[in-house]
């Protein structure tokens, strides 16, 4: 079996692997995204091959809690399994329809979720559809919780919560973990995965890869390509060729395609100005941490001002004062007094003046000092960026 890296959910104290495995798909044999019984099996047999130990379902997963009793509840000492309580499990709940904390349907979807998973025990239960907390009260349906685990039924309280629900959950402070969206795509509960954790609370991340390429995962989003359908672009596209492969290709095309006029530049240059050419291995570190502390300038221009298009003009205005008021184009000892001081407090003076010097062998203390300036530059002005985003964000 693998070994793959753990973590500690929370206070609950289990050892889960930092990868966990979504059964949510396992949920039919029919339509476009169709799972046979036969697939379902072989999968979360090599989920656990794989060496993850953590597997998330739900009551309203269709079949997904039957197949995975029926395909390794005989190695159930291998993984934690998390499921979900308030999904219609009563006749009465199934004919009215959306969630019921009701303490006799919750009742009946853990036993049920306990016979079709072949287990005696539940690891994780939790809420699911990130009920309000005046339902939850309404219900009693966190005593409704405590009695399932004083019965040992389950082990742990949860909830599947999102903004703005969430924030009154980490306060009533009976939860031990919470199952909470979020990916690179959507970064809107940042700030209370950090609160949760504060208080010792577990966090499961749902939506990880953002449900995958849009149009190609077979998640209907097509929103996430009006701009891109609106321009035409599809047809530019080859034959098979992606939305997502086609970005790609475009901006990696322009990164190549922008480094013979760099070097031709710096050729023409070298010939026209008469200085030698050499290459310095820092020029390595040169270039991202100049990039870095000039996205930095452009994050906080972007956190300070709430219209993009107003943020643009900024920074457009913002790079023609740093390429021409700066000492970019022009030496720093030929530029006015009031315009030097300035420089002393912008990157890109230092970006420029780590360039000229990684274009020469030697390794100079003013080289090195340079690259420690945009350092802290680049990681002071990304620091702040990340405190500050949550607002932005929220």
């Amino acid at each position: 079996m693998a070994s793959l890296p753990t973590a500690v959910l929370g206070r609950t104290g289990l050892e889960v692997t930092r990868l966990g495995y979504g059964a949510m798909e396992l949920r039919s044999d029919e339509g476009d995204r169709a799972v046979s019984d036969q697939h379902s099996a072989k999968v979360l047999n090599a989920v656990l091959d794989a060496g993850i130990n953590f597997i998330d379902t739900a009551v309203c997963y269709g079949v997904s809690e039957e197949r995975i009793g029926k395909a390794i509840s005989h190695r159930r000492d291998e993984y934690f399994i998390a499921t979900k309580c308030g999904c219609p499990a009563t006749p009465a709940a199934l004919e009215a329809g959306g969630n019921d904390y009701g303490h006799e349907n919750m009742e009946a979807g853990v036993d049920q979720s306990l016979r079709r998973m072949k287990t005696d025990h539940l690891d994780v239960l939790q809420f699911h559809g990130t009920p309000a907390k005046s339902v939850l009260e309404e219900h009693d349906a966190i005593e409704t919780l405590q009695r399932l685990r004083d019965k040992g039924k389950i082990r742990f309280i949860a909830s599947s919560s999102s903004i703005p629900n969430i924030r009154d959950h980490i306060e009533m402070g009976v939860f031990d973990a919470f199952q909470i969206p979020y990916s690179a795509l959507s970064r809107s509960h940042e700030g209370v995965i950090a609160q949760s954790a504060s208080a010792g609370i577990g966090t499961i991340i749902r939506g990880g890869v953002a449900k995958g390429e849009p149009g190609v995962s077979g998640v209907s989003r097509e929103e996430s390509w009006k701009t891109f359908d609106d321009a035409c672009l599809g047809e530019l596209l080859e034959p098979g060729e992606s939305k997502t492969a086609f970005i790609l290709a475009v901006v990696t095309g322009n990164g190549i395609a922008a480094i013979p006029g760099m070097i031709i530049t710096l050729l023409v240059g070298s010939w026209y100005f008469g200085f030698p050419l050499a290459f310095n291995p820092l020029i390595f570190a040169v270039v991202p941490l100049s990039a870095i502390s000039l996205a930095g300038v452009g994050a906080a221009i972007g956190l300070g001002i709430p219209n993009w298009r107003v943020a643009g003009l900024v920074a457009q205005a913002t790079m023609f004062f740093i390429m021409f008021f700066a000492p970019v184009m022009i030496p720093f000892d030929r530029l006015p007094a009031i315009l030097q001081y300035t420089g002393m407090v912008l990157p890109p003076t230092y970006a420029a003046q780590a360039f000229r010097a990684a274009l020469q062998p030697e390794i100079t203390a003013t080289l090195l000092r340079d690259l420690a300036i945009l350092a802290v530059f680049g990681l002071g002005s990304l620091a702040i960026v990340a405190r500050s985003l949550k607002w932005r964000l929220e």
